[in-house]
């Protein structure tokens, strides 16, 4: 393994870790921050016998934060770009691990994965609706310090009537540059959910000098900040920690239970118009769940109404899913139902198929 880059092995704390960030920003790569909850936190100690980290340096307690290093390379052996070996910050913030580096796109979701795939499901992805992700910019736009929010980059998603048999939505990708309110209300017009939204503003760190801030937000829990890092850390990330926390709420208690001692309590996606009034979206949401990544899905019945089962083989959770409705779907938890793997499969279907209001039954 090459050399710990000097500018990260200095680091001992929270803000020297933004420090550092701050002055590695360069070309494709950008800080980036992964909010996931947690139903348990980490035994950090354990990383040293992963199949995934080298070792776990613990730099500080408050916060809690831990340096992992990979033990194998992600990317491909180029004398012009060697291969990236994971550096991972992590920090534990109020029940929430926050993953932490300095990295493209795509190297940063493999690092992310990885420690996924290590603890679920006492780790788990934040459920990000459009709603939620608008909510958390329009926060940072109210600061008093801060002044000339702008979204300069969209990604979205919108359904396409009469096509069950493909994808049922096209994506899009749009270069901007409008308020928050107009871009919220572009989406609501089409009917189209965020997937990430880009956006820049500016902060007054001390009533008259003004830092520049731009970065990105993510349905995927990913937050990308291309400027003004602490700032961003300040604001975007501290205000992700807050509605992760709200949201893991909806998610946690409603398996059925092993001793059947209680009623599982089912969730409901909700949809302002009647989708299941054409029955080949019923087939369309089965090929939708079956693209959930290792799972898979019985249907016992589906024409007119819908049944099937759902199975998360990563540890093992079931759901039943109804559609006898025409505006809505309902998930069952199962008598094996984690927090992480209701998130998961709640956030595939709104992605995958079609964005509604989720919500208790």
């Amino acid at each position: 393994m090459p050399p710990l880059p000097s500018v990260l092995s200095s680091i001992r704390g929270l803000d020297d870790m933004l420090l550092a960030f701050d002055g590695l920003l360069h070309g494709s790569s950008a800080a980036k921050f992964a909010v996931l909850p947690s139903s348990q936190g980490v035994e950090w100690t354990e990383l040293r016998s992963s199949t995934s980290w080298e070792q776990s340096d613990v730099l500080s307690t408050t916060p809690f934060l831990a340096r992992l290093l990979g033990k194998t390379p992600i990317g491909e052996e180029d004398p012009e770009h060697p291969v990236d070996f994971p550096i991972l910050f992590a920090i534990e913030v109020e029940q929430n691990i926050i993953l932490c580096s300095v990295a493209n796109s795509v190297l940063f979701r493999q690092m992310a994965n990885r420690f996924l795939l290590e603890y679920y499901p006492e780790v788990g992805r934040a459920f990000w609706d459009t709603p939620a992700l608008f909510k958390l910019l329009h926060h940072a736009r109210q600061q008093p310090a801060g002044s000339g929010f702008r979204v300069t980059e969209l990604t979205f998603r919108n359904p396409i009537d009469g096509r069950a048999d493909e994808l049922g939505w096209e994506s899009q990708r749009r270069w901007t540059n409008r308020s928050l309110d107009d871009a919220y209300q572009e989406l609501l017009a089409i009917g189209a959910w965020a997937r990430s939204i880009g956006f820049e503003f500016n902060f007054r760190t001390n009533g008259f000098d003004s830092s520049a801030v731009a970065g990105s937000a993510s349905r995927s829990s990913i937050f990308t900040a291309k400027s003004g890092v602490r700032i961003f850390w300040d604001t975007i990330i501290a205000q992700a920690i807050r509605q992760a926390n709200s949201s893991r709420r909806l998610f946690a208690n409603r398996e059925r239970g092993e001793d059947f001692q209680r009623a599982a309590r089912p969730l409901v996606i909700e949809y302002g118009t009647p989708v299941f009034d054409d029955r080949t979206q019923n087939r369309l949401l089965v090929e939708k769940l079956r693209d959930l990544p290792e799972g898979s899905v019985s249907v016992f019945h589906g024409n007119p109404y819908l049944h099937a089962s759902v199975v998360d083989h990563l540890d093992g959770s079931s759901f039943q899913i109804w559609v006898l409705n025409p505006t809505r779907i309902r998930i069952v938890p199962g008598a094996r139902a984690t927090t992480a793997s209701l998130e998961r499969l709640s956030s595939h279907i709104m992605d995958h198929f079609r964005e509604g209001e989720l919500r208790e039954s």
